[in-house]
Parts: C-alpha cells; structure tokens; sequence
C-alpha cells in the first residue's frame, strides 16, 4: 500500500481536519466557494485517539460507520464539509438538515451577539452563512441532462421568477460528484485528482500536493497504520457482506421463480383434472396448497 484512500475517514480527518494541515482546509473552502477565509478554526481536530479507542474497545460496527465529516468557523461563515462514499436514502434531506442545523445552532450564541447603540442585544445578530460541501463517490444527479453532467452543483437561495440572488449569503450546499469530471475550475480539478486517484500533478497548488504526501503510507504513524489496516479490513468485511447478501438475493429470486413456475404447472395439470398426488409429485407442491388452487 503506497497510499492511502483519500476517501477513508482517517485520511478526510487527517488532510482537512488537522492542526498542522488548515492551509489545506482553507484552500479547499476558497477553490469551491470562491471566497477568502480568515481565522480558521477547526472544530474537533482529528486525533489518532479517537480511532484508538474504538479500535480497542473491538467495535467493529462502529468503526466501519460514515464519520468523514469537517466542521470549522473562519472569519465571514461556518463551513461543514462530508465524505459519502456510497449512495444513501433521503442523502438530500440529510444535507439540507445538516446545514440548516448548523446555521441554527449559532442563534443567540455568547460571543457572537451584536448590540445597538442602547446596549440592547439582537440575537438573530449571532448567525452566521454556512457553506456545506458534500463530496460523492457515487453518481447524485441523474446524467439524463446536460446539466447533471458537472460534477459541482452548488445551490443557494435564489428568486427564479425574477431570476434574483438573495440579498444575502445565508446557507450554500455543494455537491462535488466524484463520478463526473466536467464544469470544474482549474483548482478543482486538482481536487478532483487528488480523491480519485490520491495523486496530483505538478501544477496542483501546494496544498494539495501537501494532502497528497500526507497520504503516502510511508508517511503515516505505527499506530496510524494500524488503524488504517483495521478500516480496510472493516471495508472488507462489509463488502464481502454485500457480496453474500447479493448472493442470497438471487438465490431468494431464484427459489421464487422455481415457485412461481411450479404454481403455474399445477394450475395447468389441475385444468387437465390430473389427481392431487400426481401434481404433488410433479411440482413439490403440497395437497393443500394445491387444492387452494
């Protein structure tokens, strides 16, 4: 193992949730919503420990759970980013409900409340924009239109009869597909790069280069890499879990059919006045079922 996935939890946390690694947060927030960030602060940086403690508690459920989220303040906004790896029921909801709980979450907040010149505070004064980014490894938006072809959508509040932006930045929620490679910018294709393959070129800002090399597995802890081999081990079982459900399904399918084909023989035996016991034989059907025919 050279590298690791970009997608893996561990290196999500550790590339844009570390201390030692916020100019490669705050690069990723700037090439997707064009904005300047300032005072970046992560909230819950990734810690080693963390990992440790699931991985001795022998949790292997939890381990394996989709935990590849980023939350971090700078400046102007609030800024959440996830990792979804594989398709997900009401995955939509999900998003909107992460963004708006977040914007909701800063109301009346200590330390962000505004006052007027009478010292009256206005609590609505405390929220703040959110921007989210949800990071697919999995095709979202149906490719039946031009459209869905781009692989970065970004949706904000916007007036369509009169084809009008709100007058304010209030939540913006971003979906990246790594699926698709059309519609992005320059910077955003090196991001694209960078979580498809783990590699960048040359000509990548140094940022991404930077997550790139945190990556290599040479690069990692002893006790990083043990964890690593836990998560792909853990990703191993639940697919060899799939595989076998996949498996059962047909089976299932197929002992369906066999039923069904072996109704359809009796009903035609039953109109040709054949005797229970024969159509018993020939289907493997039971007397009583077949006589509830």
């Amino acid at each position: 193992m050279q590298k690791i996935s970009p997608t893996n939890d561990l290196a999500m946390k550790k590339t844009l949730a570390s201390e030692e690694n916020k100019d490669v947060l705050q690069g990723l927030i700037t090439d997707f919503y064009e904005i300047e960030v300032e005072d970046l602060a992560i909230e819950q940086p990734y810690s080693i420990s963390d990992y440790k403690e699931i991985l001795d508690g022998k949790d292997i459920i939890l381990l394996r759970q989709t935990i590849k989220d980023i939350s971090a303040t700078f400046k102007i906004a609030d800024f959440i980013a996830e990792m979804q790896v594989r398709m997900s029921p009401f995955f939509d909801e999900r998003a909107m409900y992460y963004a708006f709980d977040r914007f909701c979450k800063n109301f009346n907040k200590a330390g962000k409340i505004l006052f007027d010149p009478n010292g009256k505070p206005n609590r609505y004064s405390s929220l703040r924009p959110v921007y989210s980014l949800n990071i697919l490894n999995y095709i979202h938006f149906a490719e039946n239109d031009v459209q869905d072809k781009d692989a970065f959508h970004v949706f904000e509040f916007y007036d369509i009869k009169r084809q009008r932006q709100y007058k304010k930045d209030v939540i913006k929620v971003g979906f990246f597909e790594l699926t698709k490679n059309q519609g992005l910018t320059i910077n955003q294709k090196h991001w694209h790069d960078y979580f498809t393959t783990g590699t960048v070129d040359e000509s990548a800002p140094d940022y991404i280069k930077k997550a790139s090399k945190v990556i290599e597995f040479a690069n990692l802890a002893e006790e990083e890499k043990i964890v690593i081999e836990a998560l792909e081990k853990a990703e191993a079982i639940r697919i060899d879990e799939i595989h076998q459900g996949f498996l059962d399904g047909q089976q299932k399918g197929f002992l369906s059919g066999q039923d069904n084909r072996s109704v359809e023989i009796a009903r035609n035996m039953l109109q040709n006045n054949e005797p229970l016991e024969k159509i018993k034989i020939y289907t493997g059907l039971t007397v009583d079922y077949i006589e509830s025919l």
